[in-house]
């Protein structure tokens, strides 16, 4: 598939019940949101929530580069059990956004 291709199936995305600032995705290929408690990470994808499977999905947001570098430092043992239950999942992804993402 071309990168700048969209894709033709419209997503279903699960947001972690504690994610504060969920991501709009106003413009995107998205049928519905679904809120819901993740184990990690803060997005999946409906049929690819479960860790072990090999198609699972995991996505651990960071709202800006102060909260990453938060992570890295004082909160890193918390940030490194996020890490291992993330690694569970086939694909997994750790997006830093921009505020202007949020609602």
């Amino acid at each position: 598939m071309n990168k700048n291709t969209k894709p033709t199936k419209k997503l279903n995305i699960i947001y972690d019940t504690r994610e504060q600032r969920p991501i709009r995705f106003d413009g995107y290929n998205i049928a519905k949101l679904y809120r819901d408690t993740l184990e990690c990470g803060d997005y999946t994808l409906v049929g690819h929530d479960m860790p072990d499977d090999d198609y699972s999905v995991i996505i651990e947001r960071k709202a800006d580069s102060l909260e990453l570098a938060g992570n890295l430092g004082r909160g890193w043992e918390a940030f490194e059990r996020e890490l291992q239950k993330m690694s569970k999942y086939k694909i997994k992804l750790l997006i830093v956004c921009a505020l202007s993402l949020f609602g």
